[in-house]
């Protein structure tokens, strides 16, 4: 596997890996020092529009901000929108707003998102798109709410990250750019919530377009040998931490807890990868 050339390492560490990871741990660890334990869900979501739109701006990714009509620019979009509903969805008075709110995020992401070609045939496209997004965003949602810490945040960064790896074989680096701001910003609520034990609840169906919109964008839109199983396997390795709902499992010490859930998920996740390396090279030149 060919690794990129050094300057484009770095470039990512300064744009889109670190100031993510660090404006998600600081925006975490500021809330929890000023307003304690109960503001970490709230914190998350800014901690994950926070880190959206400085990766936006260092990286350029799309410097006019308000969205056109290309996909990638309803992204960010779409998923600070989703992480926002779930702040009103966690409120049992406002839910019924939230979920309304969600449902009109999600037919916008069927229009933005979805290419024309698949809004009507095949039929299965748009619910299957609408379905996963909604089975993972809200799955993760349950799951941090009943086991409150970093596995639920760290299990969805972990697929946006490896998402980023198939796109960046596909060919595009404004898609991986995106998927990397997700994850990076999941990776930092979710290192401060690992010793905190806060409840994130409310950021994980902002991810959850962000994983499957990039995912959607990038297999329609690129060209490349990358096969589709690729692209589906990072959607479908969150659903295998829904393990973690088994009574049984439930039951098992913290760090038997975790293995259950990681070691599935770390081989789906793996299999993506091995997937899109042996049927495509990379293209450090390529841009979507």
């Amino acid at each position: 596997m060919t690794l990129p050339p050094t300057e484009i390492l770095l470039e990512a560490l300064r744009e889109t890996v670190g100031p993510p990871f660090v404006v998600g741990v600081v925006t975490m660890l500021l809330a929890r020092l000023l307003f304690g334990k109960s503001s970490a869900s709230l914190a998350a979501v800014v901690a994950f529009i926070a880190s959206l739109a400085v990766g936006n701006h260092l990286a350029k990714i799309h410097p006019g901000w308000l969205p056109t009509d290309r996909r990638l620019t309803w992204l960010p979009w779409l998923a600070a929108s989703a992480a926002m509903s779930g702040l009103l969805i966690r409120k049992p008075k406002l839910a019924v707003a939230g979920y309304t709110l969600w449902a009109v995020i999600m037919a916008m992401a069927v229009v933005r998102v979805v290419p024309k070609d698949y809004q009507t045939v095949p039929m299965v496209a748009v619910p299957a798109f609408v379905l996963l997004t909604a089975i993972i965003g809200f799955g993760l949602m349950k799951l941090s709410q009943r086991q409150p810490g970093a596995l639920a945040p760290l299990v969805l960064a972990a697929c946006l990250m490896t998402a980023g790896t198939v796109i960046i074989y596909a060919h595009s680096k404004s898609l991986l750019d995106i998927a990397t701001l997700g994850a990076m910003a999941l990776f930092g609520i979710g290192a401060v919530v690992f010793f905190t034990r806060g409840e994130v609840a409310a950021v994980l169906p902002g991810g959850a377009i962000l994983l499957t919109g990039t995912l959607f964008a990038a297999w329609h839109e690129t060209e490349s040998l990358v096969p589709t199983t690729a692209f589906v396997l990072p959607c479908a390795a969150p659903l295998l931490a829904f393990v973690a709902f088994v009574p049984a499992v439930e039951r098992w010490r913290p760090i038997w807890r975790w293995a259950a859930v990681w070691i599935p998920v770390t081989l789906i996740l793996t299999a993506a990868v091995i997937l899109a390396a042996t049927k495509e090279s990379l293209a450090f030149d390529s841009e979507y």
